[in-house]
């Protein structure tokens, strides 16, 4: 019984001693309407509304686990619900480029992305970011400099 006691105690506190993630980082929001407040918590007012799912957001800080103070692709602050967020990888494309085969600008072009595009992405490296979009079903390479969220 003891020695149960000592491992479920070790655990607990190896679990809370975890550090938190760093800052900034990015998230996506998991919905289409996200409250963001002018403060963490719900008794503050909403400063605006996120209408857009999976739009990538900069967390610059945190309060009591549960809040996020966000950044939007715009420069907006304000705070949301850690439950508003996800942190898998999206990013919005803030200037109209080409998704290319390889990383390589002079690589075959598959499609021509506009201001406003949204989709995930696996990794970024030298200086491309490695896209999957859903309609047409493709995977290719954009500059990263003209993504919002990776």
């Amino acid at each position: 019984m003891v020695a149960r006691l000592f491992v479920l105690l070790f655990f607990c506190s190896a679990w809370a001693d975890t550090p938190p993630l760093e800052n900034p980082r990015f998230a996506t929001l998991k919905s289409d309407e996200v409250n963001v407040r002018v403060g963490p918590g719900d008794h503050f007012p909403v400063k605006f509304v996120f209408k857009k799912a999976h739009l990538p957001v900069k967390i610059i800080r945190e309060f009591e686990k549960e809040w996020r103070q966000v950044e939007g692709p715009d420069k907006s602050v304000g705070w949301v619900h850690k439950r508003m967020l996800t942190g898998k990888q999206w990013v919005l494309v803030l200037k109209e480029g080409i998704l290319r085969k390889d990383k390589n600008p002079k690589s075959k072009p598959l499609a021509k992305l506009t201001v406003g595009v949204i989709c995930p992405f696996k990794k970024c490296e030298e200086g491309f970011c490695k896209l999957t979009l859903k309609t047409p079903a493709l995977t290719g390479w954009f500059p990263s400099k003209d993504l919002w969220g990776a």
